[in-house]
Formats: C-alpha cells, structure tokens, sequence
C-alpha cells in the first residue's frame, strides 16, 4: 500500500467518533432557566393583568442534536422573570394577554478565546379578547465570554449564548413593562 493511501481503522475511526460527537450533538446546549434569569430589570410599571406567554427557541447545530435554545426554557425562563419582577399579576393558560417570543437568530462563533453570540427575539404582546396587537419589539442583544468565564471553548460558548440571551429577555421585560395598559402602575 501507497503510504499516502493509509486506511482508516474501525478502531481510528470510532475513536474519532468519540470525540466529536458530544460537541456535535448538543455539549453547547443552555442549561436551565436560572442561568437566563436576568438579575436587574429596569422595571416602568406594573400591569394588574394575567399574563400567557409563548415562546419559540432557536435553531440546531449542524442539522441535528438538541436546540441551543429550547422552547420550554426559554418559556419558563420569561415566565419566572415575569413572576420575579410583578410585571403582570399572574401567569395563566386563559389570561387576559398574551406574550409571543420568537427567537429568530442565533449568531455564535465556532472557536476562539474571547467568544461573542448574538440573539435577536420578536416580542409581540396581543389582547386576547381583542386579538389586537398592542407591542411589537424586534431586539438584538450579544454577550462575549472569554477565558475568565471558563477555560472550556463549550463553557465559553454556552456562556456567551446564556448572556446574550439574559439580557435580551431583561431589555424585552423593560420595554413590556413600558406599554401602557389599563390600570398599570408607574414606577418611581
């Protein structure tokens, strides 16, 4: 055999396979919903009004594995921060709004030591017995992780993805607490 036609072992190639297959199939996933949880929001006013929220998550790596973003997460996270901050008084399946979150792009680098993903959310706040649309928000948010935040390249990934979404959902909880609704209570 030619020596630059060397063949790939079964062995070689599972070994491969091995190590290539947690990063593909989702070690860049977010965690839970606390790591999204913003940790300050600007806070308008409040809306003594029921609350349903829909959201959407984003793409997956490569064509397959689990999303970065899960709908679920994403969802409860928004919930929880909602509850957290008494923007509406209640969260609930028939409520008298409804929030929709889409998240419609996910920008993440492949490598480096100081790592920057960006997300861009549709928000959307509908009266449910209206179905009037009421808010309409297209924001876009990033956040650079470096080699402080983790030695890890998916540490540093995953990191980047959480804050840029952390702050998106504390800059779309600002602008909601800003619409004005009946009967809402201005801040000081």
């Amino acid at each position: 055999m030619h020596p630059t036609h060397a063949r790939t072992s079964p062995t070689n190639l599972i070994y491969v396979c091995a190590l290539i297959a947690p990063l593909a199939l989702g070690a860049c996933t977010t965690t839970g919903s606390q790591a999204l949880l913003p940790t300050e929001v600007d806070i308008v006013a409040t809306h003594p009004h029921s609350l349903s929220v829909k959201a959407t998550g984003t793409s997956r790596r490569f064509g397959f594995g689990r999303p970065f973003v899960p709908s679920d997460v994403l969802q409860t996270t928004v919930e929880e921060a909602i509850l957290q901050y008494d923007l509406f008084k209640a969260i609930a399946k028939d409520a008298d709004y409804v929030l929709q979150l889409e998240l419609t792009e996910l920008t993440k680098p492949e490598s480096g030591l100081d790592m920057t993903a960006g997300i861009t959310m549709r928000w959307s706040l509908a009266d449910t017995r209206t179905e009037a649309t009421l808010w309409i928000a297209t924001l876009t948010t990033a956040f650079t992780a470096s080699t402080v935040h983790s030695s890890q390249l998916d540490e540093r990934l995953r990191t980047s993805i959480e804050g840029a979404l952390r702050e998106n959902i504390e800059l779309g909880l600002h602008q909601l607490s800003g619409v004005e609704l009946p009967g809402s209570v201005a801040l000081e």
